[in-house]
């Protein structure tokens, strides 16, 4: 792990918690984000004024607010500063916007710890962040055809690219070295490749595609790569593991990376939330309860997340009335992706429910301060939390920090916390669980969820982020330095050399058999053996009986099949190996042999490969991938699936060259040469020089052209 002093922190956000609005009455615009995309919406069956209730009173004016803190989690953070867009950052504010304004807006949220950005609106294609829209949709594994079916996905990506640079044009000129990015929302998740000199993060707020929807986003593997330059955060195991099963699945040889990883769920700020508590949270709370006395109260959340599960709640809340006094309290937060249709949907439930049961029984709030807002959480007898398919929720967590009395969340929800259970798409069982959880009172489990909640302090949150070693960053090694390398090979005392054969020691033959050592690399091995002070090690992911045959030297450390196998004092060893996955693997390669000829299936003591070197060349290449997909899938995560030159190989987990490199850790100068991905992990380690032969993509520092260069250097070794 890396330690390293961090200078400045810079917290990036799709929209800053300052704002700016254009109508002088208003200290805030949270309703008016709220109401406006309703306003939005196209009547296809008669013309309409509507649209006319959003007009701005003033639009000379210019005035920025503050949302209350409640509806972000990470707003109270100190010692940090945020970059983003203003909220409300609308056409309306972008075309009066002069540069004066700019200016006076700069300066003001400068002295709030906000850095703001202000892209130009009028040269996008939709609205700047359509694309991150369409994320969100496959994200929760929503319907998207009929909400982007008039937009151009290419025009709608040309803008996720052009929203990212405007960030990125106000990051760089910020910048110094070991200053820390943290990336909080998918609208910026192009970001991490435009940051290649600073400590960059990357928290996951929203679930990560599920396998079949990341096939469907449109240039996928240009985000998943900018992604994985980044420090990934989790909110838990099971997500991130789903995130590293995809990229199994889509980028061959991912195993051989190191991504820097780690799970950190984050909730609230429970510090502000405990200077929130006292005598005027205590007398608003006594107000509501008043309000509805003789009634018991059950409280929900809206947003984004859970918009479409509303008709639900409000079915089964409806028949609720039948026996339970109640009133249901929707609190609806500020948020950028109201789903306008749903909320008109709901909007007609509701008025059906309060016509024929009163108007007093549900009540829909846009809280504007945070006092008004976690006194309706604390006012309820139930919480209700349906926040299918999510990975955070920031509702539940607000409600635990002021209430002891129980609350219900979904099955399909990401649960840190012990609580009612129930599938929201089920109205019936939803009714139950209200009727349960109403009975019970104070919640037994309350204490429990208050550790949990500690432990998710959004105020621990930098503290805790780690850093590991990410060398899933591609980069272009140099030219090998000769005359640097011989010096230091020959100051050292204790030297190693690890040395892959095919095609590192030898070019690569169309038979694999046919590579057998040539009179030529027998007489430079020799050479090498006879170096003093120097252990010679080959590392080939041939079979060990095809390596006892080929290097018969004794003088010669040899590893086998990946490091499955090594041989000592003449004899064989097999490492502990799991080979549970052998027939698996042999059902699927052996699918895509019958179909696609002239390839074949070898089978190796610890290993299965794929050889397709020999087929046709317009079509193997991709058999060759839907076969690598094909095991990933079928293996789930029990075997390494490799792809090597004209192979696909699977072989056992944890095996791998860098096994090899550990066990010469000691020495005072190593030096690894591999030419392919099988090769990969063995390079970058401290005290060992790796050198890849020919000119490519890699990890190791150095590279040469082919293996003739590569051997005449070896010749010099003294």
């Amino acid at each position: 792990m890396e330690m390293i002093k961090i200078m400045y922190r810079y917290i990036v956000v799709n929209k800053l918690f300052y704002g700016i609005t254009v109508d002088k009455e208003k200290e805030n615009a949270i309703i008016e984000s709220v109401c406006l995309p309703l306003l939005d919406l196209e009547n296809k069956q008669k013309s309409s004024n509507i649209s006319a209730l959003g007009k701005a009173k003033d639009p000379c004016f210019i005035k920025c607010y503050r949302n209350p803190s409640y509806a972000s989690p990470i707003s109270t953070l100190g010692n940090v500063m945020f970059v983003g867009i203003p909220d409300n950052y609308n056409q309306t504010i972008n075309d009066i916007l002069t540069d004066e304004y700019k200016v006076k807006i700069k300066f003001f949220l400068r002295d709030k710890h906000c850095l703001p950005v202000l892209p130009d609106l009028n040269k996008y294609n939709y609205e700047s962040c359509k694309f991150a829209q369409y994320l969100k949709c496959l994200a929760f594994t929503r319907e998207w055809d009929a909400l982007f079916k008039d937009h151009n996905e290419k025009l709608m990506y040309e803008d996720f690219v052009n929203y990212t640079k405007s960030y990125y044009d106000v990051l760089k000129n910020v910048l110094g070295e070991n200053d820390e990015v943290i990336i909080m929302d998918p609208e910026l998740w192009l970001l991490p490749s435009y940051l290649n000199n600073v400590k960059v993060s990357v928290a996951f707020q929203i679930p990560f595609f599920k396998v079949e929807f990341f096939k469907c986003v449109y240039n996928n593997m240009e985000i998943l790569k900018s992604l994985l330059n980044a420090h990934l955060i989790f909110q838990n195991k099971d997500e991130m593991n789903s995130f590293l099963e995809l990229c199994a699945i889509n980028i061959p040889n991912f195993e051989e990376r190191s991504v820097s990883a780690q799970v950190l769920p984050f909730g609230i700020d429970t510090n502000y939330v405990t200077t929130l508590k006292g005598p005027r949270l205590n007398e608003r709370v006594a107000q509501i309860k008043d309000d509805y006395k003789d009634k018991k109260i059950i409280v929900t959340v809206l947003n984004t997340v859970n918009s479409e599960l509303s008709e639900n709640v409000l079915i089964a809340f409806n028949n609720l009335l039948d026996e339970t006094e109640a009133v249901l309290v929707q609190i609806e937060v500020h948020s950028d992706l109201i789903d306008a249709q749903k909320r008109i949907e709901m909007i007609t439930a509701i008025s059906f429910i309060t016509t024929t049961r009163g108007n007093d029984c549900i009540l829909t709030i846009t809280p504007t301060n945070d006092l008004e807002y976690y006194s309706f959480l604390a006012a309820a007898d139930l919480g209700l939390f349906l926040f299918d398919h999510s990975v955070t929720n920031k509702g539940c967590c607000d409600f635990i920090a002021v209430n002891n009395v129980p609350f219900i969340l979904s099955v399909n929800s990401v649960n840190h916390f012990s609580s009612l259970l129930v599938n929201p798409n089920n109205p019936n069982e939803l009714l139950e669980k209200m009727k349960e959880g109403l009975s019970i009172g104070e919640d037994d489990m309350h204490s429990h969820n208050m550790k949990v909640l500690q432990n998710m302090n959004v105020g621990n949150f930098l503290k805790q982020i780690r850093y590991d070693e990410n060398i899933a960053k591609e980069k272009e090694p140099k030219k090998l330095e000769e005359d640097k390398i011989l010096r230091a090979f020959e100051n050292a005392n204790k030297r190693v050399i690890i040395l892959d054969y095919d095609g590192t020691l030898t070019e690569i033959v169309p038979i694999p058999s046919d590579a057998a050592p040539s009179d030529e690399i027998i007489s430079l091995l020799d050479h090498l053996t006879s170096l003093k002070n120097l252990t010679v090690v080959i590392a080939t992911g041939r079979s060990k009986d095809e390596a006892d045959k080929w290097f018969t030297s004794s003088k010669i450390q040899l590893y086998a099949e990946h490091s499955a196998y090594y041989r000592k004092k003449g004899q064989w060893i097999r490492r502990d190996v799991d080979l549970s996955w052998m027939d698996t693997a042999r059902r699927v390669i052996n699918e895509y042999v019958a179909c696609t000829p002239n390839t074949k299936l070898e089978e190796k003591n610890t290993a299965l490969v794929f050889h397709y070197r020999n087929a046709d060349e317009s079509y193997r290449d991709e058999q060759a991938e839907r076969c690598r997909k094909a095991l990933v899938q079928a293996l789930k995560g029990r075997a390494n699936v490799k792809v090597g030159k004209c192979i696909v190989e699977v072989n056992c987990k944890d095996i791998g060259k860098d096994y090899v490199v550990r066990q010469y850790e000691n020495c005072d100068f190593g030096l690894c040469a591999g030419d392919d991905t099988t090769d990969e992990k063995m390079f970058g380690r401290e005290c060992f020089v790796g050198i890849v032969v020919g000119k490519k993509i890699s990890k190791a520092e150095y590279y040469v052209n082919d293996p003739k260069e590569f051997k005449n250097f070896l010749r010099k070794l003294r």
